[in-house]
């Protein structure tokens, strides 16, 4: 291991930021940087060496590919990468060397499709190709919108209550515990196979740390073909909007915009935003425009 990556590692160790998913991608994130700057023809850093001059090559190398160490990266991917450095960049007291804005840096504006629909459902081939465990975490993030640590770290006995289940703070982003009321079928379906498991432990097996258990569950997904479980998130999101407003389809599924709606119309809009944002674990109604359009 150089020294960059060495550095880099125990930084990430000393600096337990965020939950344990965001950790684990931050460090992966890190040594991928570590070994593109090698790349790059910058060798022996360490992790107080790094200058504009570093920063700068990297992001042209994401938007060119200049050098063959990388493809073309998409804007939202460098943005993120961009968070890392700064991150980084924080740690060893070194802010200034990072433009203040992506803008400095010619990073373009993130262009997305104004109404792009990720949701998706599992199919019944994608989830007989995940071990058992995998697949009722699956499961659990597509019946009840979980993230995907939550759906990891879900103890039935803790979780499983007569009508609802309940996130604890613990499993939860930003610690916000809630309650997530069991209203279909298929949960109730879902919960009763949840029986055949232990039900004092989470769905990651024993032998697992959870950095481990994300890149075993990286390994099976990639094989079954499911690139993004947040999608079923947004899938979720979309089925409660329909089943609380008596059959509306949201504007991400070709529904009407709230401007179109009728004033009867846009206050159960409202309502069912409001209850699907906090089903979700935020606070606030204007981010289900992300999975509601």
């Amino acid at each position: 291991m150089d020294k960059l990556t060495y550095e880099l590692r125990n930084i990430c160790k000393q600096n337990k930021d965020g939950s344990f998913a965001t950790q684990a991608d931050r460090q992966t994130q890190l040594r991928l940087i570590s070994t593109q700057l090698k790349a790059l023809g910058y060798r022996n850093m360490g992790a107080r060496s790094l200058r504009t001059n570093h920063v700068k090559a990297l992001v042209d190398n994401w938007l060119n590919g200049t050098d063959n160490t990388q493809m073309r990266v998409t804007t939202g991917t460098i943005k993120n990468r961009m968070a890392v450095l700064r991150w980084w960049a924080e740690k060893v007291n070194k802010q200034n060397v990072i433009p203040r804005t992506n803008k400095e840096l010619d990073i373009p504006d993130r262009k997305r499709l104004p109404e792009e629909n990720k949701a998706f459902t599992l199919s019944h081939r994608q989830i007989a190709a995940l071990p058992p465990h995998l697949q009722l975490s699956a499961r659990l993030q597509q019946e009840f919108g979980l993230r995907r640590e939550e759906a990891a770290k879900f103890i039935p006995r803790k979780a499983i209550d007569e009508d609802k289940i309940n996130i604890l703070s613990t499993w939860a982003k930003g610690g916000r515990a809630r309650s997530i009321p069991i209203t279909t079928r298929a949960q109730r379906a879902l919960l009763e196979d949840l029986k055949s498991v232990n039900q004092n432990a989470s769905m990651i097996p024993p032998t697992y740390n959870y950095r481990e258990y994300l890149a075993h569950r990286t390994h099976f997904f990639d094989k079954a073909q499911i690139s993004n479980s947040h999608g079923l998130r947004h899938q979720y999101a979309q089925n409660r909007y329909m089943a609380l407003t008596g059959g509306l389809l949201p504007p991400r599924m070709g529904g009407k915009r709230p401007s179109e709606l009728s004033p009867r119309e846009q206050a159960i809009d409202l309502k069912a935003r409001l209850l699907i944002s906090q089903e979700l674990g935020h606070n606030r109604e204007e981010i289900t425009r992300v999975y509601l359009g």
